[in-house]
């Protein structure tokens, strides 16, 4: 699980489109002209993000909007916490 959170934000874009959403829903065109990248690509790393459980996305109008699915984030987060932790405790511990 840890080693599939490091691939999908070993990617800029995908990196970008979650600061994109960081505070609000948004739609892949709105992000393409913030981005500056091609529909297509957005899409293709929203579907990414999506398949991993971290964006989520609605419709309105036909069109999507997509946020980030802040439970899954949060239990992405925990389980990088639990990953990292022990390569810090040893590593304060040995500059002690």
């Amino acid at each position: 699980m840890t080693s599939q959170l490091f691939t999908l934000f070993a990617v800029p874009t995908r990196v970008e489109i979650i600061s994109c959403l960081r505070n609000s829903t948004d739609t892949i065109n709105s992000m393409k002209e913030v981005l500056g990248v091609k529909r297509r690509t957005i899409k293709f790393h929203l579907d990414a993000l999506m398949r991993a459980g971290l964006v989520a996305r609605y419709r309105v109008s036909g069109t999507y909007h997509y946020f980030i699915d802040s439970n899954n984030m949060f239990g992405y987060a925990r389980k990088l916490c639990d990953f990292i932790k022990p390569h810090f405790t040893v590593h304060f511990r040995s500059r002690s």
